[in-house]
C-alpha cells in the first residue's frame, strides 16, 4: 500500500515537473516571438546610446550589407560628419568616432576577401587618431558568433528602447544643424594638444600600416584617395599637425599616392576639429564632384 501511494506521488511530481517545463518552454517561445516581432517593426536609429554602440552598429551593418559598396569613407569622428552616403546607396561612411581609418580598412579587407567584391574607391582620412590602432573589439563583433542575431547591437533591448524613445522625441520634429562659430574653450584645448608632437615611433608604425592597406587595395583594383580632414585653420601649422602630415607624406608621397588637398579656411568647424553640417556637406560635395562625376 505504501509503495503504491509512493508511486502515485512520484507520478504527480513528474507530471508537475513536466507541466512546469512545458509552460516555461511555451512562455519562452511566446516572449521571444513577441520580442523578435518588436525588433522587426521597431524604428531603427542610425546611432545608439553612446559612441561604442554607434560604432559597433555601423560596423555590423556594414558586415551584413548585401549590396556592394562602391565608395567607402574610413576615418575617425572628423570623417564621420561627411555624409557621402546621402548621395547614393552605393556610398558608405565607415568612420568611427573615437576610432580611426585603420579599423575601417581592416573591415573592408575582411569582407572583400570573403565576398570577392572590392569597392571602386576608398577615401582614407589621415590623422593622429591612427595611433589608436585597429579596434579589435569591433572586429570581434563583426565576425562569427559576434554577428549572430542575439549579439547584434540592433537587437539588444537597450538599443530598441533607445530607438523607440528617439523616434517618439523627434516625431514630426525636424532636427537642423548649421555652421556656427568655434567654441573658444575647445579651440584653446586643441591648440594646446596639437602644440606637442606624439610619439614618432607610434606614428611611424601606424602610417606604415596605412601604407600597406593602401597598397593592398590598389593592387586589388581599388582607387585610394587620402584625406587630411580640415580642422580650424589656426591648427594647420602646429607641431602635431605638421608631424602627422609630414610622416604620412614620407610613407605615401603625393607623387605616388592620390591626396585630396583643400583650404581649411573654407570650412567652419564647431569645436576646432569637427566641421559643422554645412561645411561637412560642402566637403562631401567636393569629394563627389572631384572623384565621382
Amino acid at each position: 500500500m505504501h509503495s503504491y501511494t509512493s508511486n502515485i506521488k512520484k507520478e504527480n511530481i513528474s507530471e508537475k515537473k513536466y507541466n512546469f517545463a512545458l509552460k516555461t518552454a511555451v512562455s519562452f517561445v511566446i516572449i521571444f516571438g513577441i520580442y523578435f516581432l518588436i525588433t522587426c517593426i521597431a524604428p531603427k536609429s542610425d546611432d545608439g546610446p553612446g559612441l561604442y554602440f554607434t560604432n559597433v552598429l555601423k560596423a555590423q551593418r556594414f558586415a551584413m550589407r548585401t549590396e556592394d559598396a562602391k565608395v567607402i569613407l574610413v576615418g575617425s569622428s572628423m570623417a564621420s560628419v561627411v555624409h557621402i552616403e546621402d548621395y547614393s546607396r552605393d556610398y558608405v561612411n565607415l568612420a568611427f568616432s573615437g576610432g580611426d581609418a585603420l579599423t575601417g580598412l581592416e573591415l573592408i579587407k575582411q569582407k572583400s576577401e570573403k565576398t570577392g567584391d572590392y569597392p571602386e574607391l576608398i577615401f582614407v582620412e589621415i590623422s593622429d587618431a591612427m595611433i589608436n590602432g585597429i579596434d579589435e573589439d569591433i572586429l570581434e563583433k563583426t565576425n562569427g558568433f559576434g554577428l549572430s542575431w542575439i549579439n547584434r547591437i540592433e537587437n539588444r533591448p537597450d538599443y530598441i528602447f533607445y530607438s523607440l524613445a528617439k523616434s517618439l522625441y523627434y516625431h514630426n520634429k525636424e532636427k537642423t544643424l548649421s555652421d556656427y562659430g568655434v567654441i573658444e574653450e575647445k579651440l584653446e584645448y586643441w591648440t594646446n594638444v596639437k602644440s606637442y608632437p606624439v610619439n614618432q615611433d607610434d606614428m611611424n608604425e601606424y602610417m606604415e600600416l596605412a601604407k600597406e592597406y593602401a597598397d593592398y587595395f590598389v593592387e586589388k583594383g581599388c582607387r585610394v584617395v587620402l584625406l587630411e580632414m580640415p580642422y580650424d585653420a589656426s591648427l594647420h601649422d602646429l607641431p602635431e599637425t605638421v608631424q602627422v602630415r609630414e610622416t604620412a607624406l614620407a610613407y605615401m608621397p603625393a607623387d605616388e599616392y592620390e591626396w585630396f588637398i583643400t583650404d581649411w579656411s573654407e570650412y567652419i568647424v564647431s569645436d576646432a576639429i569637427h566641421m559643422g553640417k554645412l561645411s561637412a556637406d560642402r566637403y562631401a560635395n567636393r569629394l563627389i564632384e572631384t572623384y565621382l562625376q
